[in-house]
């Protein structure tokens, strides 16, 4: 048994006795960090009061006891022997002999021998920082011995984990292995075996299931990376399951570890020691499964199943939080006890404002709405409270300047004491089995406070949720504009604005007359009955300007949440973008220049510009979002999903076009496996760029073609207030989620494509692709005739924009239409399926013009289900050409079920850049990416 450090110390232990002493000593060195002068006095530790704090310490409920000696310890040299110590303000405190420490564990372990002390078994969390993870590994496979009587022993490292990794755990949940990992035969074996409606699933993955809760690979860490480098898709999973353990030096093993949680998203590890057979292997983990369903935490049934000595859990801190759902047999992650993020200029200036003991209100949803049906409206709420004479009281009209603010928000009935938001929260539909969700909510006001705050609450299927509480200091006078979003998996959902004014004098009459005032902003679903089955976003992005009318972006990528000030990079970047792209919007002029392939031509020379400017703009994000650099690596970052939602109608940030491998030099050629990038929709391995990054630049790197971006636009000018019944925006559901794109098409075009030989043509192309179910219409009237009378689901058009000075309208057959009132009429009939609408060709998202975007906002308004749309300029027949290639690729989908629009329309863009169109990179699509085909 290695015992470096505490070898020494240890010396009169037997192998038995040392794991006893070791964890006696972790625990008391983590409570002897906060409680010196209560375990230590004069005479020295207090040693008849440290079992029974050790039974304090240990939180009952769930059986967790945190053991950490590794930040206080320090090594002093004695006279015979090296003794761990503790250092503190007046001295370096040895820590007790470790026969004494054994004495000291034997006695805790008797006194939680009663069930109830600690219903899950004793369950030892070792936390620790990167750089210590090896030795915190070594302490925890000694901590695993039995003689210490833990029921598992699991680490917890800081910032090991992505910021976007997965922990919350979806129902039914999956395991799954690689096709040609030894597991695969026994998965599917045993699969046959479990009834339809088994609660989880053993499979094999594929292009169409990539996702799953836990990842298993018969091969140890770094032959785990090679085979995923193979794959032709990736994966994303919340544990990874390696073998290994044992065999090669952790030290090694800790860098591909590192990778793999990086490139699947996932919030734990495990290791376990090889040598069984693989059916065996199976069969365990198929027990697993079925401890999973009863036991109240994802580590105590792994050490049962694996037992604690044979395995090394990594997991993140939230991960193992799963409990037993009373009256069901589901899992559901278990919220942790709320956190308040206060801004570092409020923590000496108001630190009461922390203390429970200084705040007059309750930290649960009032009692109040306990007797209200089940079937009651809820609605997102707030209260606000103000700190005076050391405690804190209701406000109801505005804040004041320099005084402590409290804020919560919370889902419920309409409560007379709090202020509701102005439309019903969309809950009607959520789903019969499901108890609860878990949401988090980011409160951001860049005026009033410096960073984003963020907390969770969980709301349950009927009644209140949980509170969520910010804390901060007003400290400007002026309006208060509050963003308050409601996220789930790094996805935005919901928006809303708290409004009120911050006055210097709170006895003011302008004080007296202000409110505080909710008002939505709806932008996603307004349906949430496949919540736990929608993809799960790697990050989230809000687009807004501040007060100041700076344009700003929040993200969201898991813990991670940071506000970004785009000034003029934003436009700089923006701007050149439509300069290039205008430019070769004129290719038609000078087909040879583009056409041949993205090798040839001018394509090399517009491909480095665009990702000179790209990767500029990626450094700018990197940090913040915490992203891998891609120099060393062919695969895009590990971000396969991304939402951007912009609340400010011209703020339509290209970043389609943020590249995110190296910059190519000015000389740099097209990488000669491109081709083949395309095609697979990753780089394949050890081509060319990857081995001399600057040399080469490949399409590949562009987050347009290696992410699926979801785009949603809010524009408070079109806005109407809504009833709860109305579905504002379509959005897919359990009994609406496919788009049919062969049940009837109508296509139209401008009348500049219409006077073009070379236009007519690239229509007629696209015609024969679209028959025989297609409807050709000449202008705007035979339009929303066609859709009234032959429900198409597929509306394409090529328009030309027109911007007015007073209203913005697309042209089609020489006629123009006015979008900012457009009547649902133009994209459905009443009671018929929301269509997939194309609507391609000369900005009309709105990067170039103040309020083009208004196009896209009407038609999805309107019912469209997903717009596909531009982000650059992109004029006459290379619009139809671009239309037709991914059409046509989309229609090879359709039906398939599997395929959701956003990677449909990503691996469309593929294809396009294949058939060297490069301008298929300006393509954008807007609505919900999980639409099916």
């Amino acid at each position: 048994m290695n015992r470096d450090p505490l070898a020494q110390w240890s010396a009169s232990l037997t192998d038995d006795e040392f794991p006893m002493a070791l964890a006696a000593l972790g625990v008391l060195a983590g409570l002897a960090q906060n409680e010196t002068d209560q375990l230590y006095d004069p005479t020295g530790w207090r040693l008849d009061v440290l079992p029974e704090r050790f039974k304090s310490a240990l939180e009952s409920a769930a059986g967790l006891l945190y053991w950490d000696m590794l930040t206080p310890l320090s090594s002093t040299a004695g006279e015979s022997q090296i003794q761990p110590t503790l250092s503190n303000q007046r001295a370096s405190i040895a820590f007790p002999p470790a026969e004494v420490l054994v004495a000291v564990w034997r006695d805790f372990l008797k006194r939680i021998a009663d069930p109830t002390a600690a219903r899950s078994g004793l369950r030892l969390v070792v936390p620790t920082t990167g750089k210590a993870l090896l030795q915190a590994a070594h302490f925890a496979s000694l901590l695993a011995y039995p003689q210490v009587g833990a029921a598992s022993v699991y680490l917890t490292p800081e910032r090991f984990f992505a910021p976007m990794a997965h922990t919350d755990w979806r129902w039914p949940f999956t395991v799954a292995t690689l096709p040609d990992d030894p597991l695969a035969e026994p998965f599917t074996q045993i699969q046959q075996q479990i009834p339809q409606a088994s609660p989880f699933r053993l499979v094999v993955t594929s292009a169409q299931a990539r996702q799953a809760e836990i990842f298993v690979s018969s091969a140890g860490a770094a032959d785990t990376v090679k085979r995923l480098e193979a794959l032709e898709w990736g994966i994303s999973s919340r544990l990874l399951i390696v073998t290994g353990l044992g065999t090669t030096p952790l030290a090694e093993q800790m860098p591909p570890l590192e990778i793999l949680a990086a490139r699947m998203a996932a919030a734990g590890i495990a290791m376990l020691a090889p040598g069984e057979s693989t059916p065996r292997f199976a069969e365990r983990l198929r027990g697993l499964c079925d401890r999973l369903l009863t036991q109240q935490s994802l580590d105590s049934a792994f050490a049962e199943v694996f037992r604690p000595t044979e395995a090394l859990l990594i997991l993140h801190r939230d991960l193992p939080l799963l409990k037993k759902v009373e009256d069901s047999g589901f899992i559901r992650v278990a919220k942790r006890p709320s956190t308040t993020v206060v801004p570092a200029t409020f923590a000496t200036a108001a630190r009461s404002i922390l203390d429970p003991d200084s705040v007059a209100i309750s930290t649960q949803p009032s009692t109040a709405v306990t007797n209200v049906p089940l079937t009651a409206e809820r609605y997102i709420q707030q209260q606000s409270y103000r700190q005076q004479n050391g405690q804190f009281v209701r406000e109801r009209s505005c804040y004041i300047v320099g005084q402590p603010t409290l804020v919560t928000v919370f889902i419920a009935p309409q409560q007379e004491d709090s202020t509701a938001a102005d439309e019903v929260f969309p809950d009607n539909e959520l789903p019969a089995d499901a108890d609860k969700h878990r949401l988090r909510v980011v409160f951001e006001e860049t005026k009033q406070f410096d960073d984003p705050m963020v907390a969770d609450l969980v709301l349950p299927r009927h009644g209140s949720s949980t509170y969520a509480t910010f804390t901060f200091i007003p400290r400007k006078e002026g309006v208060f504009k509050g963003t308050i979003s409601i996220v789930h998996h790094n996805r935005l959902l919901q928006v809303c604005l708290l409004r009120t004014r911050v006055f210097q004098d709170p006895n003011s009459p302008a004080a007296a007359s202000s409110s505080i005032t909710l008002e939505v902003i709806p932008i996603t679903s307004a349906s949430w009955s496949d919540l736990e089955k929608k993809t799960n976003f790697d990050a989230a992005l809000l687009l807004g300007r501040s007060q100041e009318r700076e344009p700003t972006m929040t993200g969201v990528a898991g813990q991670q949440i940071w506000t970004y000030y785009l000034a003029k990079k934003i436009d700089d970047f923006t701007s050149d973008i439509n300069r290039l792209i205008s430019d070769v919007a004129h290719w038609a002029k000078d087909k040879a220049a583009y056409e041949r392939g993205l090798d040839q031509g001018e394509n090399p020379e517009l491909l480095r510009d665009l990702a000179r400017m790209g990767r500029s703009f990626y450094k700018e994000l990197q940090e913040r979002l915490l992203l891998p650099s891609q120099s060393q690596t062919t695969d895009p970052s590990p971000v396969p999903h991304l939402q951007v939602v912009s609340i400010d109608p011209d703020l339509v940030v290209p970043l389609e076009f943020v590249y995110e491998f190296d910059a190519p030099s000015e000389q740099a050629a097209v990488c000669p496996d491109h081709l083949e990038a395309l095609k697979a929709g990753r780089c394949p391995k050890n081509c060319p760029r990857s081995s001399a990054p600057s040399q080469y630049v490949c399409p590949m790197g562009f987050w347009g073609l290696n992410k699926v971006i979801e785009r949603h636009l809010y524009n408070p000018g079109q806005h109407p207030r809504l009833h709860a019944s109305l579905s504002f925006l379509a959005e897919p559901i359990k009994d609406r989620k496919r788009l049919s794109l062969r049940s009837g098409a109508v296509l139209a075009y401008s009348q500049e494509i219409q006077n073009n030989r070379t236009g007519v043509k690239a229509v007629s192309h696209l015609e024969e692709i679209l028959m025989p179910n297609l409807s050709v219409v000449k202008d705007w009237v035979e339009w929303k005739q066609c859709i009234q009378n032959k429900h198409p689901t597929l509306l394409v058009a090529f328009p030309h924009n027109v911007a007015g000075s007073k209203s913005i309208s697309l042209e089609i057959g020489g006629k123009k239409l006015d979008t900012l009132e457009l009547e649902s009429a133009y994209v459905r009939a009443e009671n018929t399926s929301s269509p997939l609408v194309f609507l391609l060709g000369c900005d009309v998202a709105g990067t170039e013009s103040v309020n083009l975007a208004n196009h896209i906002h009407s038609f999805r308004r309107a019912g469209a289900a997903v717009i596909v749309s531009t982000i650059a300029t992109v004029f006459g027949t290379h619009a139809v050409q671009v239309g037709e290639a991914i059409i046509a690729r989309l229609l090879e989908y359709n039906g398939s079920e599997s395929m959701t629009i956003g990677d449909a329309i990503r691996e469309a863009k593929c294809a396009a850049l294949r058939q060297s169109l490069p301008m298929a990179l300006c393509v954008v699509a807007f609505g919900d990416a999980d639409w099916r085909l």
